[in-house]
């Protein structure tokens, strides 16, 4: 089989550092894909800096951590980055904390929203006494929660909609079948909103956007200031051509597809010229 493991090994002294999708490519619900925990201890071994991004935006890097252990995936939580965790950048450089916004769904337990010094607002009742509205995911109730944010946004159509998972849609493992991601609600929303003649932007943290790429790079500096890290060393792999292979491209990252998830190699043909991949893999392990 034909691996990114085997890549590494023979290439691992021109990699400054990687960035691992997790759904897809390191997991695929409860069970580890393949080897993948030995590749991800021989990368720690070797010291080679490495971070987990994940547009999973409603697991708390402390849940998302959990769920790599249980499926023995030696993982610690600062190496996990969230299109959630994006929400502290965007609250400091635009004042929001202490601010009120409308949640829809769930960001994580604990919050990544509270945790950047949002004021969380989960009331209908309450929804016009708010700053904007943060799409999050998870079970809710879809019918009330959807029409007050039309109705916030028909009256304050200037206000922030952030969405942390810009995915339209995710494998569901539960059911074998797929949910729909905050991205999709949020252009459900928007596109009505479009019939009325009301634009509203929506601000994308997840990837493909750079939202998650300035946070990471800037966290990766940091981490491992003695390194001298260049953007094309730095190896993104993921199996999903939207939002993992584009995001890497745009951003200047080696784009890596793995087959083991979404995107299959016939997809690649009618990809446009972003969304493919620089190299490909049957897996990462």
């Amino acid at each position: 089989m034909n691996t990114f493991a085997q890549y590494y090994n023979e290439n691992k002294n021109d990699i400054d550092a990687v960035l691992l999708d997790i759904d897809g490519t390191v997991l695929h619900g409860p069970r580890a894909i393949g080897n993948s925990p030995a590749f991800i201890d021989e990368l720690r071994s070797n010291g080679t800096p490495f971070f987990f991004l994940t547009n999973d935006g409603n697991h708390s890097l402390e849940q998302k951590c959990s769920f790599l252990r249980r499926c023995g995936v030696n993982a610690d939580p600062e190496e996990i980055i969230s299109c959630s965790g994006v929400i502290a950048k965007i609250a400091a450089d635009n004042n929001y904390t202490n601010k009120k916004f409308f949640i829809l769904g769930e960001l994580g337990t604990p919050s990544f929203a509270a945790e950047a010094g949002i004021i969380e607002c989960r009331n209908i009742d309450e929804i016009d006494e708010c700053t904007g509205v943060i799409n999050g995911e998870g079970d809710y109730d879809w019918h009330h929660h959807m029409e007050a944010v039309l109705g916030y946004f028909i009256d304050h159509p200037d206000s922030p909609y952030i969405v942390p998972n810009p995915d339209s849609y995710w494998p569901n493992s539960k059911n074998g079948k797929f949910g729909v991601g905050a991205g999709g609600q949020a252009r459900f929303i928007t596109g009505l909103l479009g019939e009325m003649g009301i634009n509203i932007k929506l601000t994308y943290l997840g990837k493909p956007y750079s939202g998650i790429y300035d946070y990471t790079i800037d966290k990766l500096k940091k981490k491992h200031p003695e390194k001298n890290i260049s953007l094309n060393r730095i190896y993104g792999i993921g199996d999903y051509l939207k939002s993992d292979i584009r995001g890497a491209n745009n951003y200047g990252i080696t784009s890596v597809l793995v087959l083991s998830g979404v995107s299959k190699f016939e997809h690649i043909a009618d990809a446009p010229a972003d969304s493919r991949p620089h190299l490909i893999f049957d897996s990462l392990n």
